[in-house]
């Protein structure tokens, strides 16, 4: 639980970053994005400290839990923005961009991207650039 603490405090700090481009080109999507940040970064932080004082050993068993877990959760996170104002995509198709991006497929179920806010552009790109390192 705690590298899935520290790799949901990371995504909060990319939630943040593309805050302050909204804020920036004025789409008016940084509360959005604020949010997400802030709800990624309570539950990773929640993590962190309920593992924090405590040793243990990571074994493959628990490892491969841990992968599995984050490929699970981690685009849940990612799906929020896509959630809310201007797209409302559903849950199913949210999860599908966001694990789309991380899979660095390209795949997706938006239209009109050249017409959408772009901090949402900059959260799409995020997402695969992250899933690209990863």
């Amino acid at each position: 639980m705690l590298t899935l603490g520290w790799i949901l405090l990371a995504l909060s700090v990319s939630a943040v970053g593309v805050a302050l481009f909204s804020l920036t080109v004025g789409d008016g999507l940084a509360p959005l994005f604020f949010e997400d940040a802030a709800i990624t970064a309570g539950i990773g932080g929640t993590c962190i400290l309920s593992t924090m004082g405590r040793t243990f050993e990571l074994r493959f068993r628990d490892a491969t839990f841990l992968t599995v877990l984050a490929w699970f959760a981690v685009p849940c996170f990612i799906a929020l923005p896509y959630l809310a104002e201007p797209l409302y995509l559903s849950p199913a198709d949210a999860y599908f961009e966001a694990v789309s991006g991380l899979t660095t497929t390209g795949a997706t179920v938006l239209t009109g991207l050249d017409k959408l806010p772009h901090s949402i552009l900059l959260w799409r790109s995020l997402s695969q650039w992250i899933g690209g390192m990863g």
